[in-house]
């Protein structure tokens, strides 16, 4: 079986079997977070579990990063030779093993004084989240360089599958265990089991991309340049999202699981027909603007009549979503607020991704960096005047996320035209 899914794939073909998958892994997601709302309910517990989420995605970016370096530079390997390829498959393994013991080490720091900064009253249980949630650090970091080989060689519906492995894991072990439990522990420990199963299945895919190779020399300081860029770009992305999670905790209670919620319906199109993963591929391979263009026209398409439904009509849509068992009322008004705001991004969400990535490929990174460090900036300021000097409340921080997003649009927009040279 393994040696069917092997073989590489081309973008229409992928992009029809990717988004079935995705559309199932992401009916799994939602139907994981019918149960959490519905079993569980919004409380202090659950903000404390998305936040420390939120905590343990600041080290995963790290991991994240390898695709930014990987797939691009894998892909022009590639199309020289295997040897190539194999060559700098083993490099990039040594590279991220270490870059993992860097950024584990930094978090068994950092961790412990996190934990002091949420609520005293269910600090113990933040605190007991996040060391459950550790190894995932380690475990995102081995899942990113799988990816990024499956990816690099076309391979979309392998690693769209593992994908999916973790999500319907999630998806069968909190409904399972929260039915049998109704415990907030069954969330951080089902996540963390689920990726490792995921991980075991693209094992199964790369497993002769194994070798490993620690030379110092100066394809290793390219990899290093590389990374602590895309690491400073990724650290202010995450960064940005705890930024809304942070303001919200000055709300009342439900206020971050709202948001989590608002910003998972409002960007399901998104996850289902995930084009920004074979746009990187396919912007690697030909950096113009055809390809750009071609796939600016279908995430306009997607995501703009969703986009007004949403804004139209999210009341309904929450009520039939999640409203089920012990989520309703407060929860129900929260989330729906925060869906019809969050929708009005979901086309600048689309296209930031694809601008962002052909200035990746065309390595203009300082323009990258600036641009996000300003939008972390407009996005504190937004958020303090939409909640302390305007008390819009939960739909004031969604709304600064919105203007934040088309402004970093523009800015993305600028500086492929006038630098990118396509």
């Amino acid at each position: 079986m393994t040696n069917n899914l092997a073989k590489p794939e081309a973008i229409k073909k992928a992009l029809f079997t990717t988004s079935v998958l995705n559309f199932v892994a992401r009916c799994a997601g939602y139907l994981k977070n019918i149960a959490i709302a519905a079993l569980l309910g919004f409380n202090y517990q659950t903000d404390a579990y998305f936040f420390a989420i939120g905590v343990i995605g600041i080290f995963s970016i790290f991991s994240g990063t390898m695709y930014s370096v990987g797939i691009p530079w894998l892909t022009k390997a590639g199309q020289k030779n295997k040897q190539a390829f194999a060559r700098s498959a083993a490099q990039l393994l040594g590279f991220n093993l270490l870059i993992c013991a860097a950024i584990t080490f930094i978090a068994i720091i950092i961790l412990p004084i996190v934990s002091m900064s949420f609520l005293r009253e269910v600090r113990p249980v933040f605190s007991a989240i996040l060391w459950i949630l550790f190894p995932l650090i380690i475990l995102n970091f081995l899942s990113a360089y799988f990816g990024t080989v499956l990816r690099s060689q076309r391979l979309f519906t392998v690693q769209t599958a593992a994908d999916f492995l973790n999500s319907f894991s999630q998806f069968v072990l909190i409904t399972a265990g929260l039915l049998l439990y109704k415990t907030i522990w069954v969330l951080p420990w089902s996540l963390l089991i689920s990726l490792i199963l995921a991980v075991l299945w693209q094992l199964c895919f790369v497993f002769r991309h194994l070798r490993l190779d620690f030379r110092l020399d100066k394809r290793f300081k390219n990899l290093l340049g590389q990374f602590l860029i895309f690491a400073a770009l990724g650290a202010a992305a995450s960064l940005y999202a705890v930024i809304d999670k942070a303001f919200a905790s000055y709300l009342p209670e439900k206020a971050i699981s709202a948001l989590v919620y608002g910003a998972l319906i409002s960007q399901l199109p998104q996850g289902i027909i995930n084009l920004n993963n074979m746009f990187f591929t396919a912007i690697s391979e030909k950096t113009n603007w055809q390809t750009l263009n071609k796939f600016i026209a279908i995430a306009l398409a997607i995501s703009a009549p969703y986009a007004l439904i949403l804004f139209l009509i999210p009341d309904i849509l929450v009520g039939l979503i999640l409203g089920y068992g012990l989520f309703g009322g407060a929860d129900l008004t929260y989330t729906a607020t925060a869906v019809r705001y969050y929708a009005l991004a979901l086309p600048a969400f689309y296209l930031n991704s694809f601008f962002n990535n052909v200035l990746i490929v065309k390595k203009i990174f300082g323009g990258l960096f600036g641009l996000s460090i300003l939008n972390i900036l407009l996005n504190i300021a937004a958020n303090y005047l939409f909640l302390f000097r305007w008390k819009l409340g939960l739909a004031g921080l969604v709304l600064a996320t919105v203007i934040v997003a088309y402004i970093r649009l523009a800015g993305l927009w600028l500086l492929v035209t006038r630098r990118a040279h396509m």
